[in-house]
Formats: structure tokens, C-alpha cells, sequence
């Protein structure tokens, strides 16, 4: 039996169900607001909008929003902003991506003291772990949303931990835990008179009490979940608790209510043109016709059954291949990105050795310049002191002859007052014979 599930992933301060003629109103506004708060706002609405049905202008539109938030440092702005891409991300299959935006808005949310942020963003952290099966940091994670909640008295996010970590032990087939949890979510939407969250609730308490094998406890949650949700809760909703009910039905061996139990949900699968859902009602009415005896009808149904099956696992396949496409040209990107980076530093490597050949070429030149100015002023230097040299040889040379032709002279004047020589002598000589 397929069992109808319900988790709660906060994606973002907008809950109304998408519509064209919002969207068109939305994109329309943008043309016209100022780049401020309102418009944040607008971007990431139309953002959380294109998730239902354009998963890529999904997160072109949050994108948007976070650059935009991010310039106004716009603080609700770029948490829902990180949020929405987060949804988009996870919806096109890039849990690493949706992981990373959705740590990107713990790490902001934790450092603006933002408690509930915080809390929906561990939430949504611990569902995509879930989904990667790394069920021991998703219950890590599902005890601090529900701290941070708790921190600030958020009594809505309660339900949505309690359930989900529900869900969390339903799918490790621990059934015990998931009841625990699902009857605390159960206490805290009955206290909220939360009709709409009552009926989730009972549905999912339904599926753990059907595989602990009190299928009269089962069928009476999901009796009352259908009634709650057909008065309270959303067609998809009505559709989740109407399975499940309708199967119990089939069960009990109750084929009338069962077989008009299931046309009622054709209809409404039919209006939210969910084909996988209305494979999975043409399979089980394929199923209840076959025990009933009444076997053309079980094999109209469910040769119904596998034709949508083919179509939705062509479109499947399409999908699948426009979503390994965008990846392959996101990572393509990447990696020009990459190889641009690495052509940036390599041109910047060979920039800066040539800058560097520049400089060392400058002061070389500039060395050899003031060298040779050095150089010709030393030379000229030692002309000017060789011709000093010559100058004053010349003029010593030039007082030498004055001082010897004064003495030349003196001496002449002097030899022409003194008698010579031999004249003295002869006086002498007369002086001593008298």
C-alpha cells in the first residue's frame, strides 16, 4: 500500500497557492517599484511562486531578491531570499546547492539573532539530510529548530518539528519513536485548534498505527483525518487522508464506499491535474475491482493506470535529462569559470614577472645612469684637479726663477761693493810682513 505522508519544509513568509495572474501582477509590479524593501519582497514572492510549476525562473527571481537584500543589507529580505533559492535548488535536484543556500541562511539567521529563522532553517536542513539519508544529523538537527522555537515561545513550529521528526523515525521503520512524536505534534494542534493540522496529523498517525498493526486504531485516524480535511485543509490534503481512508475501506472488504470514496478523489486529482496521483487511484480501484469480481473494470483501470505510468515516465525521463543538462551547464560554467581564473592568475603571473622585469630593468638602468653621471664628474674632478696640478707646478716653477734671479741679482750687486778675492788676500798678506 502506498502510504499518504505529510512533511512540513518551511519555504518562506508566503503560503497562498500559485497562480498565473499573481505571478503576471507581481512581475508587473517589479517594473515599477524603487530598488527597496517592498521590491525584496515582491522578487522573492514571485520567486516562491515559480516553484510550482518554473523551478529555474524560481531561482533566477531569488537570486534576484538576495543581490538585491544584499545591497540594502536587508536583513528579512536575505534570509528568505537564501530560502527561496534553497527551494529551488532542492527542487531541481541540487541537494548540495540547497544544502549550502540553506546554511548560508542558518549562518545569517544565527548571526542577526534571528531564533525563528533559525529554527525553520534547521528544519529545512534536516529534511534534505532526511532525504540523503543521513538520518542521525537530521534528528541532530530537527532537536536544535525545535530549541531555537522553544527559545521564543514559536508554539507554530512545534507541530511542524514533532511531525516531521515523526516522519524521520517512520522511514527508519522506528515505529515506537514516530508515534511518540506524531501524538505530541497530534497535543500541540489540538491545543492550537489547528483543524487543518489536526487532520495531517491524524493521517500520519494513521500510516504508524497500520504497520504496528492496529488497523482499528489506523482506520478510525484516517476516517477522521478525511473529515477534517474535506472541511479544513487543502484538496491535496483532502486527497492525502482520502487514499489512505479509502484503502482501509477496501480492506475491511467495504467495496461501495470504497469505489465512490475513490471517485470522489478523481475528481479532485483531476482538478489538480496530478497525474501521479491519478495513476495511483486508477492502480488501487484496478486492485479493488480485481476482489470484487468485477474484472473488465479492473483491467480497464488499470491498463488506465499504465498508460499515465508510460507518459509520466517519458516526461520523467525528459526531466531527468533537462535537469542532468542544467547540471552538466552549471558545472560547465563552472569550469570556464575555473579555467578563466586560472587563465587570470597565469596572466597575472606573467604580468607581474614583467612588472618585476620592469623595476629590476629600471633601477638597472637609473644604477647604470647615476654610474656614469658618477663616472664623468669623476673624470671631470681630476681634469680640473690635474689642471690645478699644472697650474700651480707652473706658477711654483715661475716663483722659483723670480727667488733665484733675486738671489742672482743679489749677489751680483753684492760681488760688485766687496773687493775680490785676490785682492784681500793680498792685503792680507801685507798686513802680516809689516
Amino acid at each position: 500500500m502506498k502510504k499518504h505522508f505529510y512533511i512540513v519544509f518551511i519555504f518562506s513568509w508566503f503560503f497562498a497557492n500559485s497562480q498565473n495572474k499573481v505571478i503576471d501582477s507581481l512581475l508587473q509590479k517589479i517594473k515599477t517599484q524603487k530598488e527597496d524593501s517592498n521590491k525584496v519582497k515582491s522578487l522573492n514572492r514571485i520567486s516562491y511562486k515559480f516553484r510550482e510549476n518554473d523551478n529555474k525562473k524560481a531561482l533566477e527571481f531569488g537570486q534576484e531578491a538576495y543581490n538585491l537584500a544584499t545591497k540594502l543589507k536587508y536583513t528579512e529580505g536575505i534570509w528568505y531570499a537564501c530560502n527561496n533559492i534553497a527551494i529551488a535548488e532542492k527542487f531541481l535536484g541540487k541537494i548540495e546547492e540547497a544544502i549550502k543556500w540553506n546554511q548560508k541562511a542558518l549562518d545569517f539567521a544565527e548571526k542577526n539573532n534571528m531564533s525563528v529563522e533559525k529554527g525553520h532553517s534547521y528544519n529545512n536542513l534536516a529534511l534534505l539530510m532526511s532525504r540523503s539519508e543521513n538520518y542521525k544529523k537530521a534528528e541532530e538537527y530537527y532537536a536544535l529548530s525545535l530549541a531555537e522555537y522553544k527559545k521564543v515561545n514559536y508554539i507554530e513550529g512545534y507541530f511542524s518539528i514533532y511531525n516531521n521528526t515523526g516522519g524521520l523515525f517512520y522511514n527508519q521503520e522506528e515505529y515506537i519513536k514516530a508515534y511518540r512524536n506524531f501524538k505530541e505534534g497530534y497535543r500541540v494542534a489540538s491545543e492550537q485548534k489547528d483543524s487543518a493540522n489536526i487532520a495531517q496529523i491524524l493521517n500520519n498517525l494513521g500510516n504508524v498505527l497500520y504497520y504496528l498493526d492496529k488497523k482499528d486504531s489506523s482506520y478510525l485516524c484516517y476516517e477522521k483525518s478525511f473529515f477534517i480535511a474535506k472541511r479544513h485543509a487543502s484538496k491535496r490534503e483532502i486527497v492525502n487522508s482520502g487514499a489512505n481512508y479509502a484503502y482501509m475501506l477496501y480492506e475491511a472488504k467495504n467495496f461501495d464506499k470504497s469505489e465512490k470514496l475513490y471517485f470522489e478523489l478523481l475528481i479532485i486529482v483531476n482538478e489538480l491535474n496530478d497525474k501521479y496521483e491519478k495513476s495511483s487511484v486508477f492502480s488501487y480501484l484496478s486492485t479493488l475491482y480485481f476482489d470484487w469480481g468485477k474484472y473488465k473494470l479492473a483491467y480497464l483501470y488499470k491498463d488506465s493506470a499504465q498508460k499515465i505510468d508510460k507518459e509520466l515516465l517519458s516526461q520523467e525521463n525528459i526531466k531527468s535529462i533537462n535537469n542532468l543538462t542544467a547540471i552538466y551547464e552549471n558545472e560547465k560554467k563552472e569550469l570556464q569559470i575555473s579555467n578563466l581564473s586560472k587563465d587570470n592568475e597565469v596572466k597575472g603571473e606573467k604580468i607581474k614577472r614583467g612588472n618585476i622585469y620592469k623595476v629590476v630593468f629600471a633601477l638597472g638602468f637609473i644604477f647604470i645612469t647615476v654610474f656614469a653621471i658618477y663616472l664623468i664628474y669623476s673624470l671631470r674632478e681630476k681634469e680640473k684637479a690635474r689642471k690645478l696640478i699644472d697650474i700651480q707646478k707652473v706658477m711654483v716653477e715661475e716663483k722659483q726663477k723670480e727667488i733665484l734671479d733675486s738671489i742672482h741679482y743679489a749677489k751680483r750687486i753684492q760681488n760688485a761693493h766687496l773687493p775680490n778675492e785676490t785682492m784681500i788676500k793680498k792685503n792680507i798678506e801685507r798686513l802680516k810682513n809689516k
